[in-house]
């Protein structure tokens, strides 16, 4: 079995107290089977405390934590470190809390592991990055199982042998777009929209799964020359910044609730700190904005311009395969553009409240906005499609939000 993984993967170490956005509260901490029978043969005292702060979640069939007044776990003191690990160890770990922030799926002959971004601990190996963000593939010795031994009835091995081609396929394509996505060749804002346009333009042929009329097209759009003229057609048509920004304040007001809803009153006031954006976001006009902008992007746009094509390829690596909608490629990178967006434009209101912005902000905002857009997908859903029919998420109007 081969393992791919970020260059930084087997680094990674929590680092408590220390973190400016715990994982300990804002969202549902789902307690596995096994780990809640652990607990049920903790002494008297333990399980009783235990009992009294879950509560089981009859649709789901599973137990969960009960967020506090502040919404943080029960059992995360004051110093954001867990009770239960302090009384009984890291035994006492369910299994989201064990593996949070990591993240693993299988794509055929291969396992994929991942880390967050939205924990700032993650966010934190991006710092220094200045290349191209790396992967690292080996192999671990497992053999591999494909589902289509001797024994597999020949409508299964059908069934199978097609759900593999289409996760080649799409492997594929991901593939080819991340190496667009890091072409430093090309202005990352010309990168981000070219991408949604081939998204679209073979949005029919992937869903009817035409590998030939895929890669056909992939290779006539991601083609030297008709790069050179798309950037040429685009670098006529005048910019509507003013136009943007309204959107921009759109977008934010579209994911508000969404994004509050992980935020917390912690050790690093989350909830305060974005309660703080949203209330610029209503006040801020264009003029303020705009000048604002211009500071902040005379300090801070060329390696910001790096962290955000980062952000983006390790992103559609993540995600890009994800199917939670029948257009699920097109959809995953429409959730990517708005993190991007809302990263950018929350770190332009931040540096607007308080005249600077540092990288413990950075890592506090890229956090803040890729926990609230990755967790409920269905709330994510309804939004994304608010945005489309408004026609706000379109690839002609793309080219109006990413510009600089």
């Amino acid at each position: 079995m081969y393992i791919l993984k970020p260059f930084f993967y087997d680094k990674f170490q929590c680092i408590g107290k220390d973190c400016p956005y715990t994982c300990c509260g804002g969202w549902v901490i789902m307690i596995d089977e096994d780990t809640y029978k652990r607990y049920g043969q903790y002494e008297k005292n333990t399980k009783r405390r235990i009992e009294e702060n879950t509560t089981y979640n009859e649709e789901g069939n599973f137990h969960t934590f009960k967020l506090n007044e502040k919404g943080v776990c029960p059992f995360c003191d004051e110093e954001q470190l867990c009770m239960l690990i302090k009384e009984k160890g890291e035994e006492a770990l369910c299994l989201t809390c064990e593996t949070y922030p990591r993240e693993q799926f299988l794509t055929v002959v291969m396992e994929e592991r991942y880390l967050s971004l939205s924990c700032p601990a993650v966010v934190a190996f991006l710092r220094d990055l200045k290349e191209p963000l790396s992967f690292v593939l080996e192999e671990d010795g497992r053999a591999i199982d494909d589902g289509l031994g001797e024994n597999v009835r020949e409508e299964e091995r059908k069934e199978i042998e097609d759900l593999y081609s289409a996760i080649r396929l799409d492997m594929q394509i991901r593939d080819r777009i991340l190496n667009f996505l890091q072409d430093r060749e090309w202005p990352l804002w010309f990168r981000e929209y070219f991408v949604s346009y081939c998204l679209q333009r073979i949005e029919e042929a992937h869903q009817q799964k035409k590998e030939n009329e895929v890669h056909a097209l992939l290779e006539k759009m991601i083609h030297p020359l008709f790069l050179e003229r798309t950037m040429e057609a685009l670098g006529s048509i005048h910019k509507e910044e003013e136009k943007q920004f309204y959107q921009l304040q759109q977008i934010a007001v579209e994911f508000q609730a969404k994004i509050l809803s992980v935020t917390y009153y912690d050790k690093g006031r989350s909830r305060v700190e974005a309660s703080k954006l949203f209330d610029k976001n209503a006040s801020i006009d264009y003029g303020e904005y705009k000048e604002q902008m211009a500071e902040w992007a005379a300090e801070e746009k060329e390696n910001f311009d790096i962290l955000m094509e980062q952000v983006i390829a390790y992103q559609w690596m993540r995600y890009a395969m994800e199917g939670w909608t029948s257009s699920y490629m097109v959809d995953n990178y429409w959730e990517i553009i708005c993190e991007q967006l809302l990263i950018k434009y929350f770190c332009i209101l931040y540096y607007a409240i308080h005249r600077k912005i540092n990288w413990e902000n950075y890592e506090f905002i890229i956090a803040l906005v890729i926990r609230a857009l990755s967790h409920g997908r269905d709330a994510l859903k309804i939004i994304l499609e608010n945005l489309k029919e408004k026609e706000i998420l379109s690839v002609a109007n793309l080219f109006w939000l990413i510009q600089s």
